[in-house]
């Protein structure tokens, strides 16, 4: 997106991919994006590059919904066909007359301006000095499979769950498209903190075997998910975007709206803003509290505080800023209770 957008104002840009094959074999993401979102950031969203249009989402503690919102023909954003989706931008970024750069290492020399933007790993962020030092359990193993299978409310519904089998997690089932071909299917994953990534593809296949859902795989994908603080952007004339600045939410993830915000302050030269870098800190400090409760616990909060600690897609996050201090509050409040060992 930065790309797409440098290029249009026409700068001279240098995009530098590691992947050749965005669309049939694209990163590990669950494709969430917000309908305010993408009016938030103008960033272009073709009806190819969508995999679902999302009208409700609700959040589910074993069978019981806790929190629900839209329906009625709401719609509160989209998942996106994830790979099909960069190589748009990608592809509208050289159309205005970015060079895409395959399989060549990275250099800084010879640059007014250097971003970088691989991901929760930061490869070439640590390799220039410029990583931040953390706790292992900062950041959560994802795993996710894409197949055949059911789609909740027919492919219009995305479902996150707090449950007994992801402590200090979060399990998710979105309607989506078979990576390279236009086939509806099911998306189904979780998240764990990393002191427990050993055991993830295990917590799954559990959860998937008690849940009793039929899902027939057809691909397997494991991700690092950045679930602390932002770290520092800018250094001179690099500056590090999205997950690389762990630039996440901690409630929803929101992977991708955090990249296309900081993508478009870094057109600016600037960092993401700071209303959302500070949200996101008050958030984290909540979370670290919940990761100590029992998941019932965690139910119990979500049902007390409801959409203050959760994305409407239609609402700004910002302006919920009074009810997420009351959230923390409550947070902290019950954040005593017996943890959760294994």
């Amino acid at each position: 997106y930065l790309a797409y957008l440098l290029a249009r104002r026409g700068d001279h840009v240098d995009l530098y991919e590691r992947n050749v094959d965005q669309v049939g074999h694209p990163k590990a993401c669950s494709g969430g994006i917000a309908r305010w979102w993408v009016r938030r950031t103008g960033v272009p969203l073709v009806e190819d590059v969508v995999a679902a249009h999302i009208e409700r989402g609700r959040i589910l503690y074993g069978d019981d919904v806790l929190w629900e919102t839209g329906g009625n023909g709401a719609e509160l954003g989209y998942i996106l066909r994830r790979g099909a989706f960069e190589r748009y931008l990608q592809d509208e970024a050289e159309r205005l007359g970015a060079r895409v750069i395959y399989g060549a290492k990275h250099s800084v020399d010879g640059y007014d301006r250097v971003h970088l933007a691989e991901g929760a790993a930061g490869i070439v962020k640590r390799s220039l000095g410029l990583d931040e030092a953390r706790p292992i359990d900062d950041f959560h193993m994802g795993v996710q499979i894409i197949g055949y299978g059911p789609e909740p409310d027919g492919g219009r519904t995305l479902e996150v769950y707090v449950e007994e089998e992801v402590t200090g997690g979060y399990a998710w089932r979105f309607p989506t498209m078979i990576p390279g071909t236009r086939d509806s299917a099911v998306e189904v994953g979780l998240g764990v903190p990393m002191s427990m990534g050993s055991r993830a593809w295990e917590i799954l296949d559990r959860w998937l075997e008690r849940r009793g859902w039929n899902i027939r795989p057809v691909v397997r994908q494991a991700h690092i998910i950045p679930t602390s603080h932002p770290q520092r952007q800018r250094f001179g004339r690099v500056m590090v975007l999205g997950d690389d600045a762990y630039l996440t939410n901690p409630i929803t993830g929101g992977g991708i709206h955090a990249a296309l915000l900081s993508a478009l302050s870094a057109a600016d030269g600037k960092p993401a803003p700071y209303s959302f870098r500070f949200q996101t800190r008050m958030l984290y400090a909540a979370k670290s509290r919940v990761v100590r409760m029992p998941p019932s616990r965690v139910a119990e909060m979500i049902r007390a505080v409801g959409g203050s600690v959760t994305y409407s897609g239609d609402e700004p996050p910002y302006r919920k800023f009074m009810s997420v201090v009351r959230a923390l509050g409550l947070v902290v409040g019950i954040g005593r209770g017996r943890p959760v060992h294994g």
